[in-house]
């Protein structure tokens, strides 16, 4: 999360870049990339500054090319920076960003910025994971500085940064695959931000590389629509949903003993299908599936009012699952999604993390189930179908004093009904 004021300093920004006329959410983006890239440098930012200052657009165009080249960019049209103005205005501002810290996923920020004015935002699962959740997974799988780190569809790159962040900044290889051209170039920039080593974004669609590469696979696939015939054949399931293609394709894509933590919807762990209930079968038999974490209804709002559950395999010890249920993230589960106080993520990952059930996680947000227990349920792997109901969060207690003026205004409320029904019947 961004500090206010640096949140501030973009916004008017983004406000100063709209109002110029480009007016296109993804080109705002296009035009911010190569400035935030240059703030790196101080003295190109300065030479960007003075060239637009004096008017001098193929220099200035030379810059911002010469700037996302380097970085193995593709440049976007040279006509975003024709008004010299504007680029001189906006140079100034980035050079005054605080964004040294390497916890800013600044353009990530923007991104979402971006997705809340774009109306097909969710259609095709284009959407950022929420901060917390990506943090839930890289914690529960707990990389390590000696493994390569994976995601097939690596939008801005979050899953990668947050991965290098828990890695102490040091030793593991970060692959990020992404087919859509303005994401990969979003997701490049990205982790040269954060400076991360050995980190490589491939400009592909993941689904026809089936190879096994990655010790640690970190992801938010599609999973809205399908894809055209003939894609799935490299992964051997018959099925044109994105979503279990993606399941399908990271199964593959791990090492032997290799750990993933990946965010499905839920159709992945209730659809009756033949293709889905294989994958969950083989996750179950062949990939040690060790915990299913349900996530409260909301999570993606406003983005998308889709249902998710988080899948952890590579860790299972024994013959049972974890089946875990979040009633709440932090947030209100409203489009606004305001921070609150009530959070179950925090004990649901210390379950995860020791695969034991702490004492204070209550019997409708956790269980071991047998997997023998699951098999003879169609290898469905919604947990709230084997938790018993849940029981309304608790509610702050009212002091005596509050509950004795709540009882005295709802009287007074009440008299006040009663004198008018009666000055109604006479």
């Amino acid at each position: 999360m961004l500090a206010p004021t640096l949140r501030k300093d973009i916004d008017n920004l983004w406000d100063r870049v709209w109002s110029s006329g480009i007016t296109n959410p993804l080109a705002v983006v296009d035009f911010l990339t190569p400035l935030l890239l240059l703030r790196a440098s101080p003295t190109s930012l300065r030479s960007l500054r003075s060239a637009a200052l004096s008017g001098d657009y193929a220099t200035s165009a030379r810059i911002v090319s010469d700037a996302m080249t380097n970085c193995d960019l593709s440049v976007p049209d040279d006509s975003l920076w024709k008004d010299t103005v504007l680029l001189a205005d906006a140079t100034s501002t980035v050079a005054e960003l605080e964004i040294q810290d390497r916890n800013h996923d600044v353009l990530g920020d923007c991104f979402e910025y971006i997705l809340a004015h774009l109306s097909t935002a969710g259609d095709f699962g284009q959407f950022r994971t929420p901060r917390h959740i990506v943090q839930f997974l890289v914690e529960a799988i707990a990389p390590t500085p000696s493994e390569t780190v994976l995601d097939p569809a690596c939008g801005t790159g979050s899953f990668l940064i947050a991965a290098h962040e828990y890695c102490n900044q040091s030793g593991a290889r970060y692959i990020g695959d992404e087919s859509d051209w303005t994401m990969a170039r979003i997701a490049s920039a990205n982790l040269v931000l954060h400076r991360l080593p050995n980190a490589t974004v491939r400009r592909r669609d993941a689904l026809p590389h089936t190879e096994a590469e990655a010790d640690v696979i970190l992801a938010n696939p599609p999973f809205s629509g399908t894809v055209a015939n003939g894609r799935q054949k490299p992964l051997g399931i018959n099925t044109n949903k994105s979503e279990l293609l993606f399941l399908a394709l990271m199964l593959r894509r791990l090492q032997p003993n290799g750990r993933a933590g990946v965010v499905v919807p839920f159709s992945v762990v209730t659809a009756p299908s033949g293709p889905a209930r294989y994958l969950r079968r083989q996750l179950l038999d062949r990939h040690n599936l060790h915990a299913v974490v349900e996530l409260p209804a909301g999570v993606f709002r406003p983005y998308s009012d889709v249902r998710t559950c988080l899948l952890l395999w590579g860790c299972r010890l024994g013959d049972h699952l974890l089946m875990l249920k979040a009633r709440s993230d932090g947030y209100s589960l409203d489009d606004q999604r305001r921070p609150g106080p009530d959070n179950d993520l925090p004990i649901l990952l210390r379950a995860v993390t020791s695969m034991r059930l702490p004492r204070e996680l209550s019997p409708g947000m956790g269980r071991l189930v047998p997997l023998s227990e699951i098999h003879g349920q169609a290898d469905v792997l919604n947990p709230s179908r084997f938790l018993p109901p849940d029981l309304p969060l608790p509610q702050e207690r009212m002091s005596f004093e509050e509950a004795l003026t709540g009882a005295a205004d709802s009287a007074f409320r009440l008299g006040g009904v009663l004198q008018r029904l009666e000055e109604f019947t006479r």
